[in-house]
């Protein structure tokens, strides 16, 4: 599930899934048209107990999901440590499947992969770049380094971020000590940029919409490889 602005790349949930698994979208209502007031850290972390994550859950029962996923990357985490967990409890009062959010399928990603030490390319601003340090801090994944864009224009205009933008952004981020690059923000086309990104850096890179299918397509039970980068080949164990 995710909110009407992050619906700029569909596909890209669909390019990430592997071949045993399809994905269904729904959207949640945007609830906070102040959005973008100075305290929009404080306001991101609110939404994590907005009733309708519940509701939009009960809305898959139909189709009977194997798996389902809270996709907006910045409210699963903005509460800080254990900022998934609110985002956790209303999607199970909605379904029996498994669950996970974006932040939840990052440390997925990172324990999966044997990374406890991480480089961020970030397109927040700094404040809500730190409260996904400190998320990742608290499940024992470090962070050497991170950037923060300070993205200030409207909510959908992230996905204007180009592969030339991804690259800039994560050879700056990026340092010796760090095992993997993130790249946190759900409205990002990533799935191309991936296998470069990894080629030149040498080590796995993350974004938000590749942990968060890898890890639901792994909670669904699926071992197949997506065969996009090196998290698509990694298996995660089946525990929500």
């Amino acid at each position: 599930m995710i909110y009407p602005e992050n619906g700029v790349y569909d596909a890209e949930f669909a390019r990430f899934a592997p071949p045993d698994v399809s994905v269904h979208l729904t959207r949640l209502p945007w609830p906070d048209p102040d959005w973008f007031r100075p305290d929009r850290a404080e306001r991101t972390a609110g939404l994590a107990n907005d009733p309708a994550i519940t509701s939009a859950a009960r809305l898959f029962v139909q189709i009977a999901p194997a798996a389902v996923a809270y996709a907006c990357t910045a409210v699963s985490f903005a509460g800080g440590p254990g900022g998934d967990q609110p985002v956790l409890a209303a999607l199970r009062r909605g379904t029996a499947a498994p669950v996970s959010t974006a932040a939840t399928a990052f440390v997925a990603a990172c324990h999966a992969l044997g990374v406890d030490r991480v480089s961020i390319a970030s397109v927040y601003r700094a404040e809500l770049t730190d409260r996904f340090v400190a998320f990742l801090d608290a499940a024992g994944i470090g962070t050497a380094a991170h950037t923060s864009e300070g993205w200030d224009r409207q909510p959908d205009d992230d996905h204007r971020l180009t592969g030339a933008d991804l690259h800039r952004m994560a050879l700056a981020c990026d340092r010796r000590a760090a095992q993997a690059v993130l790249i946190p923000e759900t409205n990002i086309h990533t799935s191309t940029a991936i296998p470069h990104l990894e080629a030149t850096l040498g080590k796995p890179v993350i974004s938000a919409i590749h942990a968060t299918v890898w890890h639901a397509a792994h909670l669904a039970g699926s071992r197949a490889s997506t065969g996009i980068g090196c998290l698509g080949q990694t298996a995660a164990p089946l525990a929500s």
